[in-house]
């Protein structure tokens, strides 16, 4: 069976990076409190550590998730409770690995 391998993007080969345990962190502000969002996240890395994403300290995204293989953006709801009061954060806890490492985020009004 042959795979198709999506082509790399070079905008994957750069990474927003914490070392050793410190979270990776985003604030997204100016929000619209009655929108609904999704966040497409590509999780490039040369460590391919394993993260989970929480949104506002109490919504869990995604739990612990291994870099996509091959690599390839992620999409997820961001939780209407979270954004809420038209302001996101985001925080990328290590589970297991060296660091966080994460190349493009994107969040999306729908």
């Amino acid at each position: 069976v042959t795979r198709a391998i999506p082509p790399l993007k070079y905008s994957w080969l750069d990474q927003a990076e914490t070392d050793y345990g410190v979270p990776l962190l985003m604030r997204y502000t100016g929000l619209d409190p009655s929108a609904r969002y999704r966040i497409r996240i590509t999780y490039s890395s040369r460590y391919q550590a394993i993260m989970r994403l929480v949104a506002d300290k109490e919504y869990e995204i995604h739990g612990a998730l291994p870099q996509p293989d091959p690599i390839w953006p992620v999409e997820l709801e961001a939780p209407a409770e979270a954004t809420r009061d038209g302001v996101l954060d985001l925080a990328w806890e290590l589970v297991e690995g060296r660091c966080c490492q994460v190349a493009e985020v994107w969040l999306l009004k729908d």
